[in-house]
């Protein structure tokens, strides 16, 4: 008999994987490709992020606007931030997220454009400070460029789409300050916006993206400028006609007449014949003649700041120096992330430039890097109008100091709820504990009943809590240059900080954002984890990991999504994008058993390299425990059906899209004691609710900021209340009632008896009530046990060494509650 439960699903499990363990130390050397871009995470939350039709979504908001009237009252999504989120780890500086243009009007009034958080307002008016999202009425929050008219600070120019990351919308303009913006046609619309610039004399505008435009009526109307992807922008503040643009891959080009006509600067000139990527420029308000470029190459080859005092005709090199006063970069290889150039508008010698670091001149010609400072990788930098401060934009979010004490940061515009989260995870039993995954900010979390955000530095991938002490949290948390890039991570219970690596017996990994899932097992945490390809398991924490090999199982681009079931004996899925039947499995841990389960679903395969490909991602729900959801990612005609459910005893895939469109989902989630209430989450689309099982959806989005790519959803308990928690990608975190905490009886699980011996001697036996008696018999009749322990938590499953009977067939008869059933077992 089983005399230590626990002991024996330790051994269960060592049994179960001895077969196909291999245990990896981190020791060994391994070769990596170059880094990947942060946009992976995008793609994802979304695998078709690139697949954009902006005209598509102007539409489809525009509609929504004419068609769908929201109820207001207390159902309503409430933002949670968060804001004001401190270190854990008693860094002095506070994050929000990644901001890519600074706006500033005066001392009271800045506009901060966030990366994917659209336009915020901070103002403060007789010391009471406000900050708000300016840019509601835009359908796209991610930002390129971004500039008030210097002779009304109610007109402001935005262009959508960050460069390097996410497609945008248009170019949009206001006159009210943001209460309503309309989309200006362009000359050739482009994908993404570097830089929006007002000149000094009225009406006059510069921008620039996947081309360069001029305006001479506050961005109304448009001309070409230049052809070309342009990344970098110098205006004269006096006569706006002469300008400079950086264009990538190339060079320099001046215009003296609005560009009817250019002149291209390179080596004549003292500039390099082309640059190896971005081109960014600055030019001095006190002095035009005074202009410097900032050549951050992808190669990273070379990395050089060049200045010019005659207008262009003449350019020498300046040196970057480190804190030592050692010439050196500061981490240009981000160029298509990072790279700023910004020059002091009272001071033409007061000069800053970003990428990974930064570094600051007082003569205009060395550049100094400090010994210390706030967020890595720089995107905006601007000045007060007396040159005094200056302002950084970084992933972080906006820290200023005063030019002479650059050292000294302060963080009153860090508290905007910008964080990009990619995912999220909300305690069951205390409503406070929140933890998500966020880009570059690592985690965003609580702890007990500490109502303070915390951030533990990196970047953030996936999350989970402990289901037997939600103050326990599991993590992916990302650092350049591991043997795993993203290496699970452990919290202990009720720690503000100490985050731990646990990463034996993982194989190396360049994957960003990996998952990790946790399940209870009786008193037990069942964690798992994954690389592309390689699924493993940890029963002790994370602190070893075990690999669990599937045969021939190579997805094309890696594993997509993974759920435990619910039953009280959880089964395993994984979704990828492997070929059409068996693009989800079902693996059963205790049988050793993989099931592939996906035929029935509108699949094709990503590694058919067709224009068209579908692969789904999986959602498990407590509702219903035998209950399977599979939601469709793809592109093209192929892909018409998004939502399907399934029961796991009797694959048949069921459509419950109703009326819903072909969109970009990210996420779902179901009530968990109703699974007639489903939502669905988008990437710029907002949010659909059915309450009838799929038959009919409808908007459920009211007060999420339009256009945010939702990347995940969890819900609470509180009381006899289910609250929905959703992330978003750049605009925080919200919470809304889901409903009340009910019973959907007609789904309760099938509690009826089953049962089978494991390879490895174990009996394992579902579906036991309280007033079951359990007899084994072998074919002579002969009783082999009477007593089988019964685990701690009642969930109804016993386990039992059986290891020492002979091989051959046995007979299991339940009995109690007036009912009897008799199964038949195999030993083999």
């Amino acid at each position: 008999m089983i005399n230590n439960h626990r002991k024996t699903i330790i051994n269960l499990f060592s049994l179960l994987f001895l077969s196909t363990l291999n245990t990896y130390g981190q020791n060994v050397p391994v070769l990596f490709e170059d880094k990947e871009s942060h946009k992976e995470k995008i793609v994802q939350l979304n695998p078709i992020s690139d697949y954009f039709d902006a005209q598509h979504q102007r539409s489809f908001w525009e509609k929504r606007d004419l068609t769908t009237t929201y109820s207001k009252g207390l159902d309503e999504w409430e933002s949670l931030g968060p804001s004001t989120v401190k270190s854990s780890e008693g860094i002095d500086f506070y994050v929000s997220g990644r901001v890519r243009s600074i706006d500033f009007i005066n001392k009271d009034l800045i506009r901060i454009g966030s990366g994917s958080g659209g336009i915020w307002e901070y103002k403060k008016n007789n010391d009471q400070v406000t900050f708000r999202n300016i840019s509601d009425g835009v359908s796209s929050p991610w930002t390129g460029g971004m500039d008030s008219s210097p002779f009304d600070e109610n007109i402001i120019l935005y262009g959508t789409g960050e460069p390097a990351y996410k497609i945008g919308t248009g170019m949009w303009r206001t006159t009210d300050g943001g209460t309503t913006w309309k989309n200006i046609n362009m000359p050739s619309p482009s994908q993404s916006y570097y830089e929006l610039k007002f000149g000094k004399v009225k009406g006059r505008v510069w921008a620039i993206g996947d081309d360069a435009y001029y305006s001479k009526d506050d961005g109304l109307t448009w001309s070409m400028a230049r052809k070309g992807h342009t990344t970098g922008l110098a205006v004269n503040p006096t006569y706006p006609d002469t300008a400079f643009i950086g264009q990538f891959g190339d060079c320099v080009y001046r215009t003296y007449n609005g560009g009817s006509n250019w002149t291209k600067l390179t080596t004549p000139h003292g500039l390099p014949a082309y640059s190896r990527g971005k081109i960014k420029l600055a030019i001095s308000q006190s002095n035009p003649n005074i202009v410097y470029a900032l050549y951050a190459n992808i190669s990273n080859l070379e990395e050089s700041v060049y200045k010019t005092i005659d207008g262009g005709n003449t350019w020498t090199k300046c040196i970057i120096l480190d804190a030592n006063g050692k010439e050196a970069g500061i981490g240009l290889e981000l160029a298509p992330h990072t790279g700023i150039l910004s020059v002091s508008p009272t001071n033409p010698d007061h000069v800053a430039i970003g990428a990974f670091w930064y570094a600051i001149s007082n003569d205009g010609y060395a550049l100094n890097g400090p010994t210390s400072g706030s967020h890595v990788d720089y995107h905006a930098i601007e000045w007060s109008d007396d040159g005094e401060t200056i302002f950084f934009g970084t992933d972080g979010g906006v820290t200023f100091t005063d030019f002479d004490s650059i050292l000294d940061l302060k963080f009153e515009l860090t508290k905007i709820p910008t964080l990009q989260f990619v995912s999220i995870e909300a305690g069951k039993t205390n409503s406070n504990i929140l933890i998500g995954g966020t880009q570059d900010n690592g985690f965003i979390y609580k702890v007990g009943d500490n109502p303070t955000w915390y951030y533990a530095t990196g970047d953030g991938g996936d999350v989970a809590l402990d289901p037997l002490d939600e103050n326990i949290y599991y993590g992916t948390l990302g650092f350049s240059g591991e043997p795993i890039w993203f290496p699970n991570v452990r919290k202990p219970a009720l720690s503000i900080d100490g985050w731990v690596n646990t990463v034996n017996g993982i194989l190396p990994s360049t994957e960003f954002g990996r998952i990790v899932r946790t399940a209870k097992l009786n008193n037990l945490n069942v964690l798992t984890t994954q690389t592309r390809r390689k699924i493993y398991y940890s029963i002790n924490k994370g602190d070893l990991w075990l690999n669990y090999s599937l045969p021939s199982f190579n997805p094309f681009s890696g594993i997509k999504s993974m759920e435990f079931t619910h039953e009280n004996l959880p089964r395993f899925v994984v979704s990828s994008d492997f070929d059409a039947s068996s693009s989800i499995l079902l693996i059963d841990i205790f049988k050793g058993e993989v099931l592939p389960i996906s035929d029935g679903l509108p699949l094709l395969s990503v590694n058919q390299q067709g224009d068209d490909f579908t692969f789904p991602k999986i959602y498990t729900t407590p509702a219903n425990p035998n209950k399977l959801y599979a939601f469709m990612i793809g592109k093209g005609n192929h892909y018409s059906e998004y939502l399907f459910e399934t029961d796991l005893n009797e694959i048949n895939w069921k459509n419950i899209s109703g009326n819903l469109e072909k969109l970009p989902y990210t996420c779902m989630l179901v009530h968990p004691h109703d699974d007639n209430v489903i939502l669905l989450g988008t990437d710029g689309y907002g949010m659909f609710r059915t309450i009838n099982g799929g038959i009919d959806w409808e908007p459920w989005d009211e007060n999420i900021a339009r256009g945010a790519l939702i990347s995940d959803m969890d819900y609470q308990i509180v009381n006899d209340s289910v609250f929905a928690v959703i992330s978003t990608y750049g605009c925080g975190i919200y919470k809304r009632y889901l409903g009340p905490k009910t019973t959907n009886t007609s789904n309760v699980q099938n509690q009826s008896i089953s049962s089978f011996i494991s390879p490895e001697g174990l009996l394992v036996i579902q579906g036991i009530n309280e007033n079951s008696n359990i007899t084994v018999f072998d074919t002579n009749g002969r009783v082999m046990d009477t007593h089988l322990e019964r685990l701690s938590d009642n969930t109804g499953m016993i386990l039992f060494d059986v290891s020492h009977w002979s091989s051959g067939i046995y007979f299991l008869s339940e009995s109690g509650n007036k009912k009897f059933k008799t199964l038949k077992l195999v030993k083999i």
